[in-house]
């Protein structure tokens, strides 16, 4: 069975930054606009595009991803954690 939480790897934190700021200009939103629409500080959403705030919590990471109108599944996949892959495998293999 896959390993669907991909426990040997790091959360890149670059790369969620880095999707997070892109997902927020695409809405056409500043960096206070979106720590509003999430309940945060405009110096937390700054520092969590630099790759320098540390890991969300899954619960925080959910709200982000609703403010930001994109799937949980693709803010875990710029975390670098495979999401989609390993959970059709799985399904797959669980019906037969």
């Amino acid at each position: 069975m896959p390993d669907t939480m991909n426990r040997d790897r790091q959360p890149d934190l670059e790369r969620l930054g880095r999707f997070v700021r892109d997902s927020r200009l695409r809405l056409g939103l500043s960096q206070a606009q979106l720590a509003r629409r999430v309940g945060w500080s405009q110096e937390r959403v700054s520092v969590l595009e630099h790759g320098t705030y540390g890991l969300p919590s899954l619960p925080k990471l959910d709200r982000l991803a609703t403010a930001l109108d994109v799937p949980l599944a693709d803010m875990l996949e710029a975390l670098g954690y495979v999401v989609r892959d390993e959970v059709e495998t799985t399904a797959r293999e669980a019906t037969g």
